[in-house]
């Protein structure tokens, strides 16, 4: 997946964040079987690395703690899939959503 060059609003783009988990495992394969383009945001890559679409998408960094580093991001898509989540701190959570909501406001 890469980057396409056209606006949003002739492209699809499909960005998935919280893409270390079980549930992304299984999506991505299913999105690349479809052609779909879009990227993967992390905090850390290594955590994805051993999955067999690694080398097939765009690997993002960024912390949905840290609103600033989701702008690249957020730059081109046009569907966002949520997939975060928080076990243990409920700030945490409220301060996710909040960033998250921040983004929704300025997509496609």
């Amino acid at each position: 997946m890469e980057f396409p060059k056209q606006s949003c609003e002739t492209s699809t783009y499909i960005l998935i964040v919280g893409s270390s988990g079980y549930i992304s495992s299984k999506l991505v394969p299913r999105l690349l079987e479809q052609e779909y383009r879009g990227s993967c945001l992390v905090r850390n890559r290594n955590r994805i690395a051993a999955y067999a679409w690694y080398g097939s998408v765009e690997v993002m960094e960024g912390d949905a703690l840290d609103a600033s580093s989701l702008d690249p991001a957020f730059q081109w898509a046009s569907v966002v899939y949520y997939l975060v989540h928080s076990m243990s701190n409920p700030r945490c959570i409220l301060e996710k959503q909040k960033n998250i909501n921040l983004f929704r406001k300025g997509s496609c």
